[in-house]
């Protein structure tokens, strides 16, 4: 199995800061929440894009350091 080409929207959502949305065609398949800091906690999630195939993670915290959106090759089995 071959890693998807990245389209040039997700390209471009690399680049993108903490708080910008998601382009038109990337669509959550993932996501978990932490709430065990008393400082709040934190959302993570990996949405796939329509067009290309590609998966890319981002996760929500304001504590969070770039990159804030990257693309991963699979979805980790977390527990």
């Amino acid at each position: 199995m071959t890693k998807p080409q990245p389209c040039d929207p997700c390209k471009e959502q690399e680049k993108k800061r903490l708080y910008d949305p998601p382009h038109d065609n990337l669509s959550v398949v993932w996501s978990r929440q932490s709430r065990r800091s008393m400082f709040g906690g934190h959302e993570e999630y990996i949405y796939k894009c329509s067009t290309c195939g590609s998966l890319m993670f981002h996760m929500h915290d304001k504590n969070d350091m770039m990159p804030f959106w990257y693309i991963v090759e699979k979805i980790l089995d977390y527990k």
